[in-house]
């Protein structure tokens, strides 16, 4: 079971992209760009972090650093301090270092035809080819990833799409695809537990989940009838 999020997380997830028949019968080629907001790290503390990373810090670290926020943390705790710590914390804490940039975290996919040729953070977005971006705050995400549905979330404002807006409909197909295979085809483990939707969100998502399937199979099936006049 892989930590969310982490590169760990990731690793598992371009995997499922790649075994995924659905997607392979989609046969998208983008640059998508996956846009991560509001972490949080100056409010979250080590002892936000789910109970089954903390129980494997030693009490006397977990009580000491439990108020600590990551942001601290990451100026707190050296390198030799880091590696006694439990290796989701220590990978946590160095991708944080390494790879957050104003709070936000930068994911780039590659996808061709249907498979995934590339799935990395990024920090320096200046050469970057990006054919659509998706951008929503860290508690979308991990509500997404959890099953919430994508186009719900950006129904009702919470994720925003970039691109081409003549072809919103194709990229909210194409991100309920790549998020329904990372809520139903990788084990997740939630490093961080965000407060649960409210009452609302789960009416409006729920009664929308029909006609996200019934979008997603058209899309899918106009993708299959136009391969064979494809050249290339």
């Amino acid at each position: 079971m892989a930590l969310y999020p982490s590169e760990e997380w990731l690793d598992e997830y371009c995997r499922a992209l790649n075994e995924s028949s659905e997607l392979q019968d989609f046969g998208f080629s983008e640059n998508i760009l996956l846009v991560i907001t509001d972490l949080g790290l100056d409010d979250l503390t080590i002892g936000d972090l789910s109970d089954d990373v903390l129980s494997e810090m030693p009490a006397n670290v977990r009580d000491g650093l439990a108020d600590t926020s990551l942001t601290e943390a990451l100026s707190l705790i050296d390198e030799r301090v880091r590696s006694s710590l439990p290796e989701s914390v220590e990978h946590l804490l160095n991708q944080t270092e390494r790879d957050v940039v104003n709070d936000t975290i930068f994911v780039h996919i590659e996808l061709e035809g249907g498979n995934c040729h590339g799935l990395s953070l990024v920090t320096d977005l200046s050469d970057l080819e990006v054919d659509s971006i998706f951008q929503a705050a860290a508690r979308t995400w991990q509500s997404i990833v959890a099953g919430r549905p994508a186009m719900a979330a950006a129904l009702c404002g919470d994720l925003e799409v970039i691109g081409n807006q003549w072809l919103r409909l194709k990229y909210l197909a194409e991100l309920q695809l790549l998020c329904d295979i990372a809520a139903d085809d990788v084990e997740t483990e939630f490093l961080f537990e965000y407060t649960d939707r409210s009452f609302a969100e789960f009416v409006v998502d729920e009664s929308l989940r029909g006609p996200i399937t019934v979008q997603k199979w058209l899309t899918r099936e106009t993708a299959l009838a136009v391969r064979p006049f494809v050249p290339f």
